[in-house]
């Protein structure tokens, strides 16, 4: 089978949607399937054509051109584009719905057609879905929609009424981290956030509890690992708060790295503001045996049990995170059992293999069912699912 998989952005770049599609791809290939990569250009400076261990990646400046407004050049990249999809002739488009260069897919759609699976990652922006949008316009085009969550997949559906029947949900899945799990530690206790150090992922919330849970455990670290707009903020309200000698910045750093620290902390804290989709920081943290305490929105509920592998609290409130945090680390017996239920869950329900056999059989299947019926790649209702809907 001949995949092109889509990717806002792909490595060396960083995200979620980044590290799976890292994983994916050469999982695919791996089961014997020919994989192409079409990404964007954003900051990095980058070729336009390169590989991932052999696989091509092709790389296009759909950002910049769309932002700048540069006729020209989005008339080139679409040009390029079509010529790709002539080529490679793929069976299947895995096209990846986290930013806006699914346009320039909608403009080549006539260069190839075949069915096309939009992967939803994120919440889309209700001020940017409505009728004739270009969220809009994929989800009624696609053959099939994806989501990561069943909080993501309701919410898309509410976007796009009419598309039940050809969308489901299969979850994230992350392979186990090589390192076993480390006994967690108490004396002293480590608290570890991780992620974009932006507005939406609330860690000034896990700044103010971690201040106030201080008063219980004065001996307390807390590591934050990420880099992003918020930093400056960040390191100001850890002076403010009389606790820079108990927190650490690590900023960016290598995946294994990032496995390393969290198999060091008691405690992972997820603090978002925002719907998360999913929640790989979680998942990570479970395959580790680290308890999460959470915010209680979007996909996170799906990840982190309340009372069974961790704890969710209301978003935007110190005090309720901070009892929380509390909580578990005056309790090792109970931080332990959660730590070992979302290890016990990860693997059952976020397993890795589950993950890749969802889509390849959901590729198959709308092969399959194009096939027999000579559709159109749009909207070919009755498919099979990968996952659960």
């Amino acid at each position: 089978m001949r995949i092109l998989y889509w990717a806002e952005l792909f490595p060396p770049y960083v995200g979620g949607a980044s590290i799976l599609g890292s994983k994916l791809v050469p999982a695919l290939v791996q089961r014997g399937h020919s994989v192409e990569v079409v990404s964007s250009h954003r900051g990095l400076d980058l070729p336009d054509e390169g590989n991932l261990g052999g696989i091509p990646v092709h790389r296009f400046a759909f950002w910049h051109a769309l932002a700048e407004g540069r006729l020209e050049e989005v008339l080139t990249l679409r040009r390029r584009l079509a010529r790709l999809k002539e080529r490679f002739a793929p069976d299947v488009i895995h096209l990846n719905l986290t930013g806006a260069s699914g346009v320039f897919h909608l403009h080549t759609e006539r260069a190839h057609p075949c069915p096309v699976v939009v992967a939803v990652r994120l919440a889309p922006p209700r001020g940017r879905t409505g009728e004739g949008s270009l969220v809009e316009r994929l989800l009624t085009t696609a053959t099939w929609i994806t989501a990561n969550s069943l909080a993501i997949l309701n919410y898309v559906r509410s976007l796009a009424p009419g598309i039940e029947a050809r969308s489901s949900v299969i979850y994230n899945g992350l392979e186990p981290p090589k390192m076993a799990p480390e006994p967690l530690p108490f004396n002293p206790p480590h608290l570890l956030g991780v992620g974009h150090l932006g507005p939406e992922k609330g860690f000034d919330v896990a700044v103010d509890a971690f201040a106030l849970l201080r008063s219980h455990f004065p001996e307390a670290r807390f590591s934050l690992v990420g880099e992003g707009s918020e930093r400056s903020a960040l390191e100001q309200r850890v002076r403010e708060r009389g606790i820079a000698e108990t927190v650490t910045f690590h900023g960016q750093v290598e995946p294994g790295t990032v496995a390393a620290l969290m198999n060091q902390a008691t405690v992972v804290v997820v603090p978002s503001r925002w719907e998360e989709a999913f929640g790989l920081v979680a998942l990570e943290a479970a395959l580790l045996e680290r308890p999460v305490v959470a915010s209680r929105v979007g996909g996170l509920v799906e990840v982190v049990l309340d009372g069974e592998t961790g704890i969710l609290v209301p978003r935007n409130q110190p005090e309720a995170l901070a009892t929380a945090l509390t909580a578990l680390l005056a309790d090792p017996p109970l931080a332990r059992a959660l730590g070992r239920k979302a290890r016990s869950r990860a693997l059952e329900c976020f397993g890795w293999d589950r993950y890749v056999n969802a889509y390849e059989s959901l590729y198959r299947s709308l092969l399959e069912t194009r096939g027999k019926s000579g559709a159109s790649t749009a909207g070919m209702d009755g498919a099979g699912a990968g996952g659960t809907g």
